[in-house]
């Protein structure tokens, strides 16, 4: 289904952040990696894509950008599930 939607509306990106969250969730972080830097930078940093994006850069080992895209998402309001991811990245890089 996210990949679906994604490919329905790729510059969507609560769709893509979506896709990229499936695709790491199946060892494919470099292609969910992918479909995030497609977009622009001011999507990249709205807190709920943000999280996702910051997930996929510390699983990648991109240390130098995570904090970063962490900081901005736990700024704005995530879901409950969506901090635990920013949790677990943040002591993963």
């Amino acid at each position: 289904m996210a990949r679906a939607a994604y490919t329905r509306f790729p510059s969507n990106e609560a769709f893509a952040s979506t896709y990229a969250y499936s695709l790491h969730l199946q060892g494919k972080t470099k292609d969910g990696l992918k479909v995030l830097e497609f977009l622009k930078p001011a999507q990249l940093e709205q807190p709920g894509v943000a999280v996702y994006y910051g997930a996929l850069l510390a699983a990648n080992g991109d240390g130098s950008r995570v904090k970063q895209y962490l900081a901005i998402a736990e700024a704005g309001q995530l879901l409950p599930e969506e901090r635990a991811i920013a949790e677990r990245a943040r002591k993963q890089r």
